[in-house]
């Protein structure tokens, strides 16, 4: 009876084991996919067990890697410090294959003690520095790891991994490599050097030109944002120039695009032109429907228009720059009136409350319409131009902007011309002084409104509002209980189109009783060359209680070289002298990182950048401007190329901005950064001048 139960059982597990055996490993994904999407890790764990045992038996490595690999992310979601675990399981797993002296199985358990290393090391997070002794070991054990699961390439070149091919590109496919295991452990330990060798060396061009892409990669970010100063870019182009005769080009292709779509320096005509190049030569790689994408991108019809500020006053003219315009021939401004008050809730992006602006649209003769034609030019080409608003009476505009592309939506924006604005000034005890003023001529308006509104954001009740009247200087004072106003609408009856707008700011003092210590750090220069001298200084003083500031003499400081990420290059202790000033010369290193360094103290800093940059042969330099110009005058400035000798430059190409800036009286809440008027570029003449 005993042994009738014992077989009963021995043929269940046989069974049970053949049931595992006989699941295909698709079915066993998806049971792995299942668990992962109800969120049951043991559920999980378990399949993952099972895959692991079958593939084991099986031979079948590549499955058995991805079921270890994803068996330690799971178990450390569960509990991080279960790596340890994973650690001890995976190394009992090792040393029965080298003992079996299989070393395709050893190099696989190998690879994934490298990935339970990478992850105890990047577990110590950002707070932990790089110098820490236990991350730095994990790190190295890391390395050492996935160096020897490296080594037995001739036998994992000829083992396949099938059912784990790494997705690092998309349409570059495990057939590529030969379906090897060699290059899923290579990728695994990005040890892309050594797979390209071994392709290279053994007539697989087409891997190596792969593996070569992923070389390039490290010296990405460090690299420079231009194409004409981008060492990255003339290794990409190297590359293209040695594997141009393989589809598997088109990956490097794509990655020089990409490049160039975020260089400053490249036009859309440039980009337009490589990508029907690349196109031609290696349209057949599987991922170049990236560039077919982006080249429908280029010629996507679109414009973006900017009128500046949502305030202007009367009677004055309005530039509205075309920032880009691509693939439109027609381009029309209309500005219609509409009757509304300044502080209008109704927005013209809202389809309601357009609906309910254009009822509201005034024929009173103000109207106004521009139209811009675009006709010859190529789809990708990006048009830049200007239109202008005349002036207008005071009012509320509605401007809309509409293509000849019936499809693109006609974007609207209000325009609020008005006469009215508000200085404000807050004063101690919650008091806030006001003066409405005409902001043509400056000068006070007596009986304006202002009106304040103190948002309730967490109450049920309605917002707080004060109305006051400005007396005969323009001026009004308000005093606020527990929070300050945070709306401003200022009106008269002749004049409500001022919008409403952010009332900010505010009144604060701080009775700082103690010492405040300074260091004022200071270079000779703010731009150096690697390997030049930076000849720095330092002055310390103290301020007492915001009163008495007195030079710190006889004190010992600490002088700090770092470099563009924040770490120490150099130290020098220095003493400050009777004056409170001590020096230092720093040697910048003549090779690594460039970028911006510093010098800093325990109290200060100093920053300047360190480039390899070419000294400019020539200055530029404008006549003084002696005239009195009012509005509506032609401003011509004279300039002047010369040499450092004084010998004129001629022929040069002069490249000039023309900004306007506002005066800071006129600053408003809804603001206006600094903005540019006119771009162009000139010839110096025989003389070596210009004229703006």
């Amino acid at each position: 009876m005993i042994k009738k139960v014992l077989l009963t059982v021995v043929c269940l597990m046989a069974l049970l084991h053949l049931e595992v055996m006989a699941q295909g490993y698709t079915a066993l994904w998806k049971q792995v996919s299942d668990a992962q999407s109800k969120d049951l890790p043991k559920t999980e764990l378990e399949v993952l067990d099972k895959i692991a045992a079958k593939a084991k038996t099986e031979r079948s490595y590549g499955q058995l890697l991805k079921a270890s690999l994803r068996h330690v992310a799971v178990q450390t979601q569960i509990s991080p410090d279960s790596l340890d675990v994973e650690l001890e399981r995976v190394k009992d797993d090792l040393s029965q294959a080298e003992k079996s002296g299989n070393r395709v199985l050893a190099a696989v358990w190998q690879s994934v003690l490298g990935r339970v290393y990478k992850e105890k090391s990047n577990s110590f997070g950002y707070r932990s520095g790089a110098d820490d002794p236990d991350r730095a070991e994990y790190k190295t054990l890391s390395v050492d790891y996935y160096a020897m699961s490296m080594e037995p390439k001739e036998q994992l070149s000829h083992q396949s991994a099938k059912g784990y091919e790494p997705a690092l590109v998309e349409g570059a496919d495990s057939h590529i490599f030969g379906g090897d295991l060699l290059h899923v452990l290579g990728m695994e330990a990005e040890d892309y050097q050594t797979l390209h060798d071994w392709y290279l060396a053994h007539g697989n061009r087409q891997a190596a030109c792969i593996c070569a892409y992923y070389l390039t990669q490290k010296d990405r970010s460090a690299d420079v944002n231009e194409v004409r100063k981008s060492h990255y870019l003339q290794t990409i182009d190297s590359l293209i120039n040695e594997y141009q005769d393989l589809k598997e080009c088109g990956e490097l292709a794509i990655e020089r695009y990409q490049f160039m779509d975020q260089a400053e320096d490249v036009t859309a005509e440039e980009k337009m032109n490589y990508i029907n190049y690349a196109l031609q030569h290696w349209g057949a790689w599987p991922r170049m429907n990236i560039l077919r994408n982006a080249q429908n991108q280029l010629t996507l019809p679109s414009f973006s228009v900017s009128i500046g500020e949502g305030i202007q006053m009367p009677n004055t003219e309005r530039r509205v720059d075309v920032r880009q315009l691509v693939n439109c021939q027609r381009l029309t401004m209309t500005v219609s009136r509409v009757n509304v008050k300044g502080d209008t809730d109704l927005s013209p992006d809202n389809d309601q409350d357009y609906a309910k602006l254009k009822k509201l649209i005034v024929n009173d003769g103000t109207q106004q319409s521009v139209t811009r034609r675009y006709v010859g030019q190529p789809d990708y080409k990006v048009l830049q131009d200007s239109m202008t608003i005349k002036g207008l009476p005071v009012g509320v505009y509605l401007v809309e902007f509409s293509t000849d592309r019936t499809n693109m939506r006609t974007e609207r924006v209000l325009l609020h011309v008005s006469d009215l604005y508000v200085i404000y000034e807050y004063l101690p005890d919650n008091h806030v002084r006001l003066v409405a003023v005409n902001a043509t001529t400056g000068r006070p308006v007596p009986g304006a409104k202002i009106r304040l509104t103190t948002n309730n954001y967490n109450s049920q009740s309605k917002n707080d509002q004060t109305t006051l009247t400005t007396d005969g200087r323009g001026e009004a004072e308000y005093k606020y209980k527990d929070r300050r106003p945070n709306q401003i609408y200022v009106y008269t009856e002749k004049d409500d189109a001022c919008p409403e707008q952010w009332f900010g700011g505010g009144f604060s003092f701080y009775d700082n009783k103690s010492t405040q210590y300074t260091n004022c750090v200071l270079t000779d220069r703010s731009l150096y060359r690697p390997g030049q001298t930076v000849h720095a200084a330092v002055i310390a003083y103290k301020t007492e209680q915001h009163k008495e500031t007195s030079v710190m003499a006889g004190e010992n400081l600490t002088l700090a070289l770092r470099n563009a990420n924040h770490e120490v290059v150099e130290e020098k202790q220095v003493r400050t002298d009777e004056y409170g000033k001590a020096s230092a010369d720093f040697v910048l290193p003549s090779a690594g990182l460039t970028g911006q360094f510093s010098i800093t103290t325990k109290n200060g800093s100093a920053y300047f950048s360190v480039e390899e940059y070419k000294r400019p042969t020539f200055q530029v330099e404008f006549d003084e401007v002696t005239e009195k110009y009012q509005d509506g005058d032609t401003v011509s400035v004279t300039g002047h190329v010369r040499s450092f000798a004084g010998v004129p430059v001629q022929g040069a190409r002069v490249k000039f901005n023309v900004v306007r800036r506002r005066a800071l009286w006129w600053w408003r809440s809804t603001g206006e950064a600094d903005k540019t008027l006119l771009t162009d570029t000139l010839t110096t003449d025989d003389d070596g001048s210009f004229i703006v």
